[in-house]
């Protein structure tokens, strides 16, 4: 899903600029990333699980955190 920038901001503030995994100060390059892996098609990039393609189930997360999570769900 694609946010506002009003949408992200909202977002960034839910854990008070800090990435929701590691606590680290979000910079102005941070993921929002899938809390339940939204899991796309590898050859047309739509999500299979579309019912987790929706703003609650979004987390802010620096780069470093969104690369290592992947695809997985907590």
């Amino acid at each position: 899903m694609k946010l506002t920038e009003i949408q992200r901001e909202e977002l960034k503030q839910k854990y008070d600029g800090h990435c929701a995994y590691c606590g680290c100060v979000l910079g102005d390059k941070w993921h929002a990333d899938h809390l339940e892996a939204v899991v796309r098609d590898l050859t047309t990039g739509k999500p299979e699980k579309t019912e987790n393609d929706v703003i609650e189930n979004l987390m802010p997360a620096c780069t470093a955190c969104n690369h290592n999570k992947r695809s997985m769900s907590l």
